[in-house]
């Protein structure tokens, strides 16, 4: 006989009836119970993306770059261009080009160095307050407006001269000069073309970076004797650069007013003459505009000093 106990047998004790709730106490299974609150609710935040305050069409079908509300947020020191100035500015420059006889994927590439500049540029000001970009587009425009000049890489060599300085999208000049023009060169390369790339490096000057360059004459040797074995579109594009920074010399201090004219008449001029065997009428323009605006700074600068 198998003994299916676990231990010593026990009677079983006997069960105690329930207890018998009164009926008019039984709470009706329809009414609920109420339950104290003890754990607060939680408010999650919403985040939603932020809304373009601008995204109007370009006559081509084309999306202008739209700006953010918090872009305005985060950069309200920053000069930017309002709805209407930044359609019809792009607008005007895309008008320009047309009236010049780029076509349709001449002005595509141009516009996207417009961009890349313009991003490029995004927190920089000039002197005077205005933004960097300006100066950019300002040389660029020389070129197209008051030079005549069909060239879609000089025109994007305009628009991105001073990327490499201002900007570490084509690589960090600050290291090693080698290292950076090889970067900018595949990268500008891939977009752009070679010649673009060409015409971008030698308009960017190097900096002192304890390699290649150990002082500040070195650099400017470099970058000068640069220019002066480049081809003659760089040089205009350098020439156009000139005279808006020309232009817009009276908004520095006189003393660097003074350099730049020096600067001007003793280095750069002689080589802005060696562009008029191919573009004499381009190149003269330019030059003309040149002395006509250190002239002006000239004549303050003599007022200046009688008073």
């Amino acid at each position: 006989m198998v003994n299916l106990s676990f231990g010593a047998f026990e009677t079983p004790k006997a069960v105690e009836p329930a207890e018998v709730v009164p009926a008019e106490e039984i709470v009706p299974a329809t009414e609920a119970v109420p339950v104290e609150e003890t754990v607060p609710a939680v408010e999650v935040e919403q985040t939603e993306e932020p809304k373009p305050v601008v995204e109007k069409m370009m006559e081509n079908g084309q999306y202008v770059m739209p700006f953010y509300e918090d872009e305005y947020a985060l950069d309200q020191d920053l000069p930017h261009e309002s709805e209407q100035e930044f359609v019809m500015n792009r607008a005007e420059f895309k008008k320009e080009l047309e009236t010049l006889g780029f076509d349709e994927q001449q002005i595509k590439k141009i516009n996207f160095s417009y961009d890349l500049a313009k991003e490029g540029h995004r927190h920089q000001k000039r002197e005077n307050g205005e933004r960097y970009f300006e100066h950019v587009r300002a040389a660029a425009l020389i070129l197209i407006k008051e030079c005549k000049l069909r060239d879609q890489d000089a025109v994007q060599a305009a628009l991105m001269h001073d990327m490499g300085e201002d900007s570490p999208m084509f690589g960090n000049v600050t290291a090693s000069y080698e290292t950076w023009k090889d970067t900018a060169k595949f990268r500008l390369g891939l977009i752009f073309g070679e010649r673009t790339a060409d015409m971008v490096i030698a308009l960017t000057k190097p900096v002192v970076n304890g390699i290649e360059f150990k002082d500040k004459p070195t650099a400017a040797e470099y970058y000068h004797h640069g220019l002066e074995i480049a081809e003659p579109e760089t040089i205009l594009v350098k020439m156009a650069d000139r005279l808006h920074n020309l232009r817009t010399l009276g908004d520095t201090p006189p003393e660097k007013q003074l350099k730049q004219l020096k600067e001007t008449r003793e280095m750069y001029l002689p080589l802005f003459q060696t562009v008029l065997d191919k573009y004499p009428t381009e190149g003269q323009v330019m030059l003309n505009e040149m002395e006509a605006a250190m002239k002006t700074i000239e004549d303050k600068l003599a007022i200046g000093q009688q008073q």
